[in-house]
């Protein structure tokens, strides 16, 4: 595992029991017991803090769609969070250089 790399994962819930499984971005591993991920949500949200999104179907991630997924990804600034590694359930493959450049930009930007 390695930052740009997508995976599914059981994302929790914020303020709420439960979880959903959804594709995330690694971002970073402080730890070997803490993975900071950005996790994707399948439908534009005007509330909340937009990063980037990544169209699925492009012919770039042909890999990723015959993994299992497609459609377009929406990334928000809330979405990041921390997972334990026995959360991810199983790697789809890796984003585009110019993809999680984008993102890790934006996450920076959010930190200023």
């Amino acid at each position: 595992m390695i930052p740009g790399d997508l995976y599914y994962a059981d994302v929790p819930f914020i303020g709420r029991l439960g979880s959903k499984v959804r594709p995330v971005v690694v971002i970073q591993i402080p730890s070997s017991e803490t993975i900071r991920v950005l996790a994707s949500q399948s439908h534009q949200n005007l509330n909340l803090e937009f990063i980037h999104s990544i169209d699925f179907n492009a012919l770039k991630y042909y890999r990723i769609r015959c993994a299992g997924l497609g459609g377009v990804s929406y990334f928000y600034g809330q979405n990041l969070r921390n997972l334990t590694p026995n959360r991810f359930k199983r790697m789809l493959g890796r984003i585009a250089r110019d993809d999680f450049a984008i993102i890790l930009k934006h996450i920076a930007d959010l930190h200023k």
